[in-house]
């Protein structure tokens, strides 16, 4: 499966499904400071909402419940890394995204033998807080 370049990142399977219906046809879910109950119905939520249209559906961070819901990729931050199973995730067949921020932090992703590698952030962002400026354009 070739991936696309960009996909766009949704905050609930509402989101999800509109982006859907815009044409998208990969999708990551991050929901950051839900609880695991709101999580676990988001995600169930937006994969019905994916596999409906033929789409992939990334659960952002949340390892073991896209295992239990049956979610083909996981995204991680580095710091999610340390806590994850990957044994137990590529067990399960289960796709593995990570974030990048610097040339250390892709190494160390590159190590885990992931699907796809984030780089970033390329412009500043608003959404977090981030430890690190953006990466602009030049260093891609």
């Amino acid at each position: 499966m070739t991936l696309d370049r960009f996909y766009p990142i949704a905050d609930s399977a509402v989101w999800t499904q509109r982006l859907l219906r815009a044409g998208a046809r990969l999708v990551q879910l991050r929901l950051k400071d839900a609880d695991e109950t709101r999580v676990r119905a988001e995600a169930r939520d937006a994969k019905d909402a994916c596999a409906s249209v033929g789409a992939t559906l990334i659960l952002n961070d949340f390892w073991r419940i896209a295992l239990d819901e049956g979610v083909d990729f996981i995204h991680l931050g580095q710091g999610d890394l340390d806590g994850a199973d990957m044994k137990a995730i590529r067990a399960r067949g289960v796709r593995v995204g990570l974030s990048t921020h610097d040339e250390a932090e892709l190494e160390r992703a590159l190590s885990f033998a992931p699907d796809y590698v984030a780089l970033g952030p390329i412009y500043p962002t608003r959404l977090k807080a981030m430890p690190f400026g953006p990466q602009g354009l030049d260093k891609i």
